[in-house]
């Protein structure tokens, strides 16, 4: 059965946004949406000196422009290096931070545009770092359609039969529409992403950058929070 998910790219996401991925064949940007200031899209948390610290692209945006998320462009002001110079002092003495820091190098240093370039990028170099076979999508969503409807439109479109997503989902999903379009829904539990690690913080947070569990635990211990 060919699964499909979809979501908003995320800036350097939690470990649960790779296991959606990883659990449908094919993955879809949803980034045709409008952009939220403040939201996952330009921003994430990292343990810097044992808690929780903003890592926050600095996006001038204002809401009466009512800009999608893949029209934000990045700023030219030295915010990726400013990232860079913080992850690396909050990770340079993990067992995995001179092995897999590079990708994220090579990726925050590149000259991308736009916001959802850059976070769909690293997004896909890190899934194929973690051995994910997941086939990525840009897919621009009928916005004119209400948000089931466009849904269930995307998983035809990619001859899929089921929908993976996340249990909040639940808030909104029309279950009977999917069950007429004969379409199946699969609902993830994250409880492996939220297993404790080693962690160098003070109180230990599941829900920070993945890249806080990469460089703990390498790329073995992602692998196995997605399979669980």
């Amino acid at each position: 059965m060919k699964s499909v998910a979809v979501s908003q790219s995320n800036y350097l996401p939690w470990v649960g946004y790779f296991k959606l991925i990883s659990q449908a064949d094919c993955f879809v940007f949803y980034d045709s949406v409008q952009y939220t200031k403040n939201d996952w899209r330009n921003r994430n948390r990292i343990i810097i000196d044992g808690a929780p610290n903003w890592l926050t692209i600095p996006i001038k945006y204002r809401f009466s422009e009512r800009k999608r998320i893949d029209e934000i462009e990045l700023p030219q002001n030295g915010w990726g290096k400013e990232h860079l110079n913080k992850i690396e002092r909050a990770y340079k003495s993990t067992d995995y931070f001179l092995e897999l820091f590079p990708f994220l190098e090579e990726e925050i240093s590149k000259n991308y545009l736009t916001l959802s370039e850059l976070n769909k990028n690293t997004i896909m170099t890190f899934s194929s770092v973690l051995n994910i076979e997941t086939k990525f999508l840009d897919y621009s969503l009928n916005l004119e359609l209400s948000k089931n409807q466009r849904l269930i439109d995307t998983c035809k479109s990619v001859g899929a039969q089921q929908y993976v997503t996340t249990p909040k989902a639940l808030n909104y999903l029309d279950i009977q529409l999917f069950k007429d379009n004969d379409i199946e829904l699969k609902i993830l539990d994250f409880e492996s992403c939220l297993k404790k690690y080693p962690q160098k913080s003070y109180n230990f947070d599941p829900y920070v950058s993945f890249i806080d569990l990469l460089f703990n635990l390498g790329i073995n211990g992602v692998e196995e929070r997605l399979t669980d």
